[in-house]
C-alpha cells in the first residue's frame, strides 16, 4: 500500500509542474516554474506584446511552430524574459516587419523565423549563442545583420537567400559558419571579415555573393569548404592565413577578376578546380621557406612569396633579396609613409594596381631606392594631392597616377620610361616638371616630351586651350587621354596621332589638323562627346575605322558638327567614317 502512495504522488507533482492553458490570443504551458508560449491564433493580426509573467510566473521560451503561419501579425515584442525561440517558432509569418530579439536570449531554433519576408530590421540580443539552421532563410528584405559576440555557430543555409543584405558583421565568438549560411546574398558588399575565432567555413557559405570586394581571413580558420566562394566575380585579392589546412572544391570557382592569392603558409589540401574561370593572368603566392607547392596550384602559376605588414602586401621577388608592394588594404587614409626595407631587403617596386582605389589616401611618401612604379599603381586614388618621385626611379607605368588629385609632378632625372596615360584624368594637374637637364624628358607650358620635343607625351589635364609646339611631329598615346582641352590648333609638321591620344576629351569641340598629319589611330578621338568641328587642311589622312570609337550617333553628325577640308583637295569625298564633309575655303 505504501508503494501506491508514492507512485500517485509522483503522478501529482508531474501534472503540478506541466499543464496547459490560454491567455488571450496565445496558449501556453507551464513547466518547471517557467511560461512556454505554445500557439497563437493564426487570425491574429497587427502589434502582439508577449507578456512577461503569466500567473506569476516567467515566460521564458516560445515554443515549436507558436505562431507558426500567423501571416497577419505584423510586429511581436518579446519580452526580456525569453531565453530561447524554438523550431519554427515564427516560421512563414510573411507579415512581420522587425524583428527584436532580447538580450536574455540564447538560442534561435531551426526555421525560427523562415520566409518572413518582410522583415528589414533584425537587432539580435547580446546574450544569443547559436543560430539555427534555416533560422532567417529567404527573409529577403532583411539588409543588415550583426551577429553579437556570443555567437559561436551559425547554422546551415541560416541566410540563404536573404537578396538584400548587404551587410554582416560577424561577432568575436564565431567558431562555424555553417553549408550556404549567407548563400545567394548577392548584395552582401564590401569587405568581409572572418573573425579570428572562425575555425571552419562551411561548403557554398558565401556562394554567389556577387557584390562582395574584399575577404580578410584572420588567423584561425583551418577549413575552407567546397563552392565557398564560388562566383563571388569582385573579389580581386585573397590572403590565406598559415592555419588553413585544406580547401574544397571549386572555393574560388569563377571569381573572374580574382588576380591574386596568397599563401602566408604551407601548401594546403586542396580540391579540384579550385580557381577555375578566374582572371586570366590570376597567381599564387607563396613565401620564400613555404613548403608543398609546386610550380602550379589549383591549377596557377606559383611565384616567390608575399606577405602582409600592417595596411601593405608584398611579395619577395624572384631574386630572394628584393621587394615588391603588391597591394594595400583600401580603406588606408591620410598620410602613408612606404618602408624602405622589409625583412632586411630593400623596396625596389610598386606593383601593378597596388594602391588602386584606395580613394583616402592624401599623401604618399616613396622611399629612395625604389626603382619602378608599375601599371596603374595609384590608379583612381581620387584624393591622393601628393606624391613625391625619388632620384632612384626609373620607370612609371601606363595609368599610374591616373584619376588621383595631384596638381604638380616632378619627373627626376633617373626616369627613363613613362608609359603611355601616366597622369590620365588627373584633373586638377596643372605642371609637369622636368629639368632642363634631363636625358630622356622635356618640358614646356607644363606638358611633357621627349628630349627632342618632337614627341609630346603627356599634356595637363586641368589645361584648356593650346597650341601644339612647331617641334612635334607625334602625339603620342594617350597624350591628351580625358583633358580638359576646348580647342586644339597642331602646328605644321605633326605627323602621326596615336591611338587614344584625345579620348575621352569631353570639352574639346574644335579641332585643326595640319597638312603634315598622315595617320589617326585608334580611338584617337573616341569619347570626345562635344566634338562639333574638325578641320582638315591637307589630304585625307589614313585612319582606323574606330577613331571615334564608342561613341553616340551625334558625334560629329548633328546639325551643327562639321568636318571641313580644303576646297581645292581631291582626295576628300562626301563623306570621312561615316561623317558629312563639307569643302572650304582655306
Amino acid at each position: 500500500m505504501r508503494f501506491k502512495i508514492i507512485i500517485c504522488w509522483a503522478l501529482i507533482s508531474s501534472v503540478s509542474s506541466l499543464f496547459s492553458a490560454d491567455i488571450g490570443n496565445l496558449s501556453y504551458k507551464v513547466r518547471n516554474g517557467g511560461v512556454i508560449i505554445t500557439n497563437c491564433l493564426s487570425s491574429t493580426a497587427g502589434e502582439l506584446s508577449i507578456p512577461p509573467t503569466i500567473e506569476d510566473k516567467p515566460v521564458t521560451m516560445i515554443g515549436e511552430n507558436a505562431f507558426r503561419s500567423c501571416s497577419k501579425l505584423t510586429s511581436i515584442s518579446i519580452p526580456g524574459t525569453v531565453t530561447r525561440i524554438e523550431d519554427k517558432a515564427f516560421y512563414g509569418c510573411t507579415g512581420l516587419t522587425s524583428l527584436n530579439v532580447p538580450d536574455n536570449v540564447t538560442s534561435i531554433g531551426k526555421y525560427a523565423f523562415y520566409a518572413c519576408v518582410k522583415i528589414s530590421d533584425v537587432q539580435l540580443g547580446k546574450g544569443l549563442k547559436s543560430i539555427g539552421d534555416w533560422a532567417f532563410n529567404t527573409c529577403v528584405n532583411i539588409s543588415s545583420v550583426t551577429i553579437p559576440d556570443n555567437v559561436t555557430s551559425i547554422g546551415d543555409r541560416a541566410f540563404f537567400g536573404c537578396i538584400k543584405l548587404d551587410n554582416i558583421t560577424l561577432g568575436k565568438g564565431l567558431t562555424t559558419i555553417g553549408d550556404s549560411a549567407f548563400r545567394d546574398c548577392a548584395r552582401l558588399k564590401g569587405t568581409l571579415i572572418i573573425p579570428d575565432n572562425v575555425i571552419r567555413i562551411g561548403d557554398y557559405a558565401f556562394y554567389r555573393c556577387v557584390s562582395l570586394t574584399g575577404l580578410n581571413i584572420s588567423e584561425g580558420l583551418t577549413s575552407i569548404g567546397n563552392q565557398v566562394f564560388y562566383r563571388c566575380s569582385k573579389l580581386t585579392d585573397v590572403v590565406i592565413p598559415k592555419s588553413v589546412t585544406s580547401i574544397g572544391n571549386y572555393a574560388f570557382y569563377r571569381c573572374a577578376n580574382l588576380e591574386s592569392v596568397t599563401f602566408e603558409g604551407d601548401a594546403p589540401k586542396v580540391g579540384s578546380a579550385l580557381f577555375l574561370n578566374v582572371a586570366e593572368k590570376a597567381s599564387v603566392y607563396r613565401n620564400l621557406n613555404a613548403t608543398g607547392f609546386d610550380d602550379k596550384l589549383g591549377g596557377l602559376p606559383v611565384f616567390v612569396g608575399r606577405a602582409r605588414m600592417e595596411n601593405l602586401i608584398y611579395m619577395i621577388n624572384n631574386d630572394s633579396a628584393t621587394i615588391t608592394i603588391t597591394d594595400c588594404d583600401t580603406k588606408v587614409s591620410g598620410n602613408l609613409e612606404i618602408p624602405s626595407n622589409i625583412e632586411n631587403k630593400p623596396v625596389i617596386s610598386i606593383g601593378e594596381n597596388a594602391f588602386r582605389d584606395c580613394v583616402s589616401l592624401n599623401n604618399v611618401k616613396i622611399p629612395d631606392g625604389l626603382k619602378t612604379i608599375s601599371n596603374g599603381a595609384f590608379y583612381k586614388c581620387t584624393n591622393l594631392s601628393n606624391v613625391n618621385i625619388p632620384e632612384t626611379v626609373n620607370s612609371i607605368g601606363a595609368f599610374a597616377f591616373q584619376g588621383s588629385a595631384l596638381t604638380n609632378v616632378k619627373i627626376p632625372d633617373t626616369v627613363t620610361n613613362i608609359e603611355g596615360s601616366a597622369f590620365r584624368n588627373c584633373l586638377r594637374l596643372t605642371n609637369i616638371e622636368v629639368k632642363d637637364s634631363h636625358p630622356a624628358y622635356a618640358r614646356e607650358g607644363g606638358m611633357l616630351f621627349n628630349k627632342t620635343k618632337d614627341v609630346l607625351l603627356s599634356y595637363p589635364s586641368a589645361r584648356g586651350d593650346i597650341t601644339i609646339p612647331a617641334t612635334v611631329k607625334k602625339i603620342a598615346q594617350g597624350a591628351f587621354a580625358s583633358s580638359n582641352v576646348h580647342k586644339l590648333r597642331m602646328t605644321e609638321g605633326v605627323t602621326t596621332i596615336e591611338d587614344n591620344a584625345f579620348t575621352q576629351c569631353k570639352e574639346l569641340r574644335e579641332v585643326f589638323i595640319p597638312k603634315s598629319v598622315t595617320g589617326i589611330g585608334s580611338g584617337a578621338f573616341g569619347g570626345c562627346q562635344n566634338l562639333t568641328v574638325m578641320t582638315f587642311y591637307g589630304d585625307v589622312p589614313v585612319t582606323e575605322e574606330d577613331v571615334f570609337k564608342n561613341e553616340p550617333d551625334s558625334i560629329l553628325r548633328d546639325s551643327q558638327a562639321k568636318i571641313h577640308y580644303n576646297l581645292n583637295n581631291k582626295t576628300w569625298k562626301d563623306t570621312w567614317l561615316g561623317r558629312p564633309t563639307m569643302p572650304v575655303s582655306l
